[in-house]
């Protein structure tokens, strides 16, 4: 991933005349179709980051994935706005006042981000919602009214309000019992951890294949990071988890997903779901981050000190979530105001975001870049469509670390995403059984914090230890890794972190044979990030710098390349939609001028090519 392409080595021949101006013409369309179709513009990107981004796009998938029918994503050119009365920032569904895009009658609900500095081109990202009742139940309807608002003059980019799903699968049964009782699990800040003297860490056969209690030695925290899981919510009262959790958020704004008696977003995260329809996934991913270590009781967190911030997104409908919701809780996790909600009592250092679904959205990657720039480190779930990342958010997202999933054998799962975006693997397990073995149990999938199924400290225990597979797995790992390194390194930031997960991570599972290619840079090592990242502040570099055993500081390579299909502007950029004849406008002004002055230039370019060709008049005679 960190290898650039070598430049061909083989030089074309000389053009002969003809192919010269065939490229001229060329060159000269070319001009005058960029007029037509807005100025190129760089994705908004981290300002750390350079990298041009690319004309690879999920186009292929644009149609695919689910997707909440009437409502979309609406990016506006720059200067243009959506009227908006809203007396109450939480309520889930506003009445508001029509407004037209392409002839299509819309209600703006709210906005969702205002332009960012790194991208000059970009806009206010709204949610608008359609009035038409066909298309609040036509998926296909919907999809047609992306494509006629995006011709509006005013529109950038428009993408259906798509619905991500908790990346994991369900699955556990009883065990036995023992009685235990939670004890002061240390509250030192990157002092060494504790032994993990936990009821069933035995069966936590994923913290010896990331070097966990060799990273103990190193550090066990600190309480200074805090790291917010994106997911179902939370359990607030399972006692692995005590002590751990900070006040979080509820931003499920649908009612029906949220099943949680009301239709505004609160300051209660609290997972309204069961083993059948939320998974109690927040939870379980809470448990890998941080369960407490040491206290005699369940299983042992890798992070030991870490606070969790839980951020409710996914709702009861099977772990369901909108990315209209999720983009407004990576902001708020971050620190970034969101409308007038309150902010969090401390911002996230880590973001945890264990699901995903097919084609990648732009709404989401704002989000995402706005949080890395306050410098907040991603950590994401690769996907469980046993398909090319590229094609999924958030693990398809430009510069977060995307995570496949490794089962207890060592392999890399089947149902992990692959491709160059996989950043790395972390445990995920290949199963979700617990089998009886001589009396005992044995573990395929990931153990952690559940309630009413599983492994129990006594028979009648309400909160349980469950076991879930997946990449919703796999990322936790490297978030408390993550979190540990930020406790060690606080500059550290989201390249920098990239870099060190890479350089240090177990290469024997690289599974550089695999004609998919979906291991990464192998397999994470807690332990050796550890090593490294204690030793950012005695190397002194500069903020997003980062060093490695010789000292030197080191600009850390870009991620990836961009995938995000925002290269062009989209709509019909040369002709104003009707009704649209305010020449006063000075957006519309602008454009009219832009169009106007590249087609006259690529004319005249395309003229001047071909005529010093000798293609559109003889040349002269030469005179000896």
């Amino acid at each position: 991933m960190w290898t650039g392409i070598s430049p061909n080595a083989n030089q074309p021949a000389e053009p002969s005349l003809r192919s010269l101006a065939r490229w001229l013409l060329g060159a000269g369309l070319g001009v005058l179709l960029a007029g037509c179709t807005g100025r190129p513009s760089a994705e908004p990107r981290n300002p750390a980051t350079s990298a041009p981004p690319s004309t690879v796009t999920a186009a292929a998938k644009e149609a695919s994935g689910p997707l909440r029918t009437g409502s979309l994503l609406v990016e506006l050119r720059p200067g243009q706005t959506l009227p908006l009365d809203a007396s109450d920032p939480r309520a889930a569904v506003q009445p508001q006042p029509v407004l037209v895009l392409s002839d299509a009658p819309l209600r703006a609900i709210r906005r969702l981000n205002e332009p960012v500095p790194w991208d000059r081109d970009s806009g206010e990202i709204w949610l608008v919602q359609a009035i038409d009742p066909v298309v609040l139940t036509s998926v296909a309807a919907t999809h047609s009214l992306v494509a006629k608002v995006a011709r509006d003059p005013r529109v950038r980019r428009v993408e259906p309000d798509r619905i991500r799903y908790a990346a994991a699968d369900a699955g556990s049964s009883d065990g036995g019992s023992r009685d235990g009782g939670p004890q002061d699990a240390g509250t030192r800040k990157n002092g060494p951890g504790q032994r993990a003297n936990d009821r069933f860490v035995s069966q936590q056969w994923n913290l010896p294949m990331v070097r966990a209690s060799e990273a103990w030695n190193l550090s066990g925290g600190s309480e200074d990071v805090v790291v917010a899981i994106l997911d179902t919510g939370i359990l607030p009262n399972h006692p692995d988890l005590a002590g751990r959790l900070l006040p979080g958020f509820d931003f499920i704004s649908h009612p029906d997903s949220a099943d949680d008696g009301d239709t505004r977003r609160d300051a209660d995260p609290t997972d309204t779901g069961t083993i059948d329809s939320s998974r109690l996934h927040g939870t379980h991913v809470a448990g890998i981050i941080g369960a407490a270590t040491g206290n005699r009781l369940g299983i042992a967190g890798i992070d030991q000190r870490c606070r969790v911030l839980p951020v409710r997104v996914l709702g009861v409908r099977n772990g369901d979530g909108t990315d209209s919701d999720i983009s407004d809780a990576i902001r708020w996790a971050a620190g970034i105001q969101v409308g007038e909600l309150p902010p969090p009592v401390r911002p996230a250092d880590v973001l945890n975001l264990s699901f995903g679904g097919p084609v990648v959205s732009f709404t989401l990657q704002r989000a995402v870049h706005q949080a890395i720039d306050r410098g907040a480190l991603i950590v994401v779930a690769a996907g469980n469509g046993g398909d090319d990342a590229r094609t999924y958010s958030p693990g398809g997202l430009d510069d977060v670390v995307s995570v496949g999933a490794v089962g207890r054998d060592g392999k890399r799962a089947a149902y992990s995403n692959f491709g160059p975006r996989v950043d790395l693997l972390a445990p995920g397990g290949s199963a979700d059984l617990i089998g009886d073995e001589d009396a005992g149990f044995t573990v395929e999938g990931v153990l952690s914090t559940y309630r009413d199924d599983g492994l129990r400290e006594k028979p009648d225990d309400e909160y349980t230890y469950g076991v879930l597979s997946g990449t919703s797995q796999s990322a936790p790992h490297v978030s408390a890794a993550a979190a540990l390194a930020r406790g060690l390194a606080p500059t550290l930031r989201q390249r920098g972190l990239a870099m060190l997960l890479a350089v240090t991570a177990n290469r024997r599972y690289r599974c550089d044979s695999d004609p998919q290619q979906g291991c990464g840079a192998g397999l994470l090592d807690v332990a050796s990030l550890l090593s490294v990242a204690r030793l950012q502040p005695a190397c002194g570099c500069a903020e997003g710098l980062v060093c490695l055993d010789d000292g030197v500081c080191r600009v850390p390579p870009v991620l990836h390349e961009s995938l995000v299909p925002n290269n062009q502007l989209r709509g019909g950029w040369c002709q104003l939609a009707p009704g649209l004849t305010d020449r006063s406008n000075p957006s519309l002004r602008e454009l009219f001028s832009w169009c106007l002055l590249a087609a006259l230039l690529g004319l005249l370019r395309a003229r001047r090519g071909l005529g010093a060709a000798g293609l559109l008049w003889p040349r002269p005679p030469r005179v000896d």
